[in-house]
């Protein structure tokens, strides 16, 4: 099965609301799926590798262009790599590698007390929200796309429910009874959404408490 774009993230959602009175429109749902995007990114972010080569002198090496502020952060990091051996490589310590703001706005590398050997490489596992559009996407499997649908749907179900419960019109909607029960059924709907999106406030953070890879001080440096 092909990767879901936007567009089809979207087509989703619509199936699972049901929004026959228009309470809600193609705009906000594609809203809400990239805001359900962005949720999922803090759960189980996209990893990319960095590549970086040694020359036996430098310690401080540029951070990979997409690495994103406030965002992410170093999984692991592999040192020496030899890519044209079958042996895993050996990880070292995080606390090793700081990712470092500079006045530019830019990010660096700092090895703390290592320097890479002439021609050693070292990989660099970290982190970045996913994407999505109707021209790409970054969620590959099918369980993220689920929460993000998932996620989506019951944002636009509790607009739903509170465009039901604002309702005057009588004539739109047969009876207050009839209102507040409609509202109630996409509250609870929604609820059952979020649940099985797995992205309910209280699910593990892919990065815990704090966010350790960046780091601006000077005072564990010893290079």
């Amino acid at each position: 099965m092909a990767a879901r774009k936007l567009q089809e993230l979207s087509d989703a959602l619509r199936l699972l609301i049901v929004d026959a009175d228009k309470f809600t429109n193609v705009g906000q749902h594609d809203e809400a799926i990239k805001r359900a995007v962005t949720r999922l990114s803090q759960f189980r972010p996209r990893v990319r590798i960095h590549e970086v080569t040694g020359d036996g002198t430098a310690f401080r090496f540029n951070a990979p262009s997409d690495w994103q502020g406030g965002f992410s952060f170093l999984k692991k990091v592999l040192y020496p790599v030899d890519t044209g051996s079958q042996s895993l490589a050996p990880e070292i310590p995080i606390a090793e590698v700081q990712i470092q703001l500079q006045p530019d706005d830019t990010f660096k590398i700092h090895f703390v007390t290592l320097v890479p050997a002439s021609g050693s490489k070292a990989w660099l596992y970290y982190t970045v929200e996913h994407s999505v559009s109707n021209d790409a996407t970054t969620l590959k499997s099918v369980d993220d796309e689920d929460s993000v649908i998932y996620w989506a749907a019951a944002e636009c179900l509790r607009v739903m429910a509170a465009k039901v419960n604002a309702s005057k019109n009588i004539e739109e909607l047969a009876s207050m009874t009839n209102r507040e029960s409609r509202g109630s059924q996409y509250l609870k709907l929604a609820k059952e959404y979020e649940e099985r999106s797995g992205l309910m406030d209280g699910a593990a953070l892919a990065w815990g408490p704090i966010n350790p890879g960046t780091s601006t001080t000077e005072n564990y440096l010893t290079h």
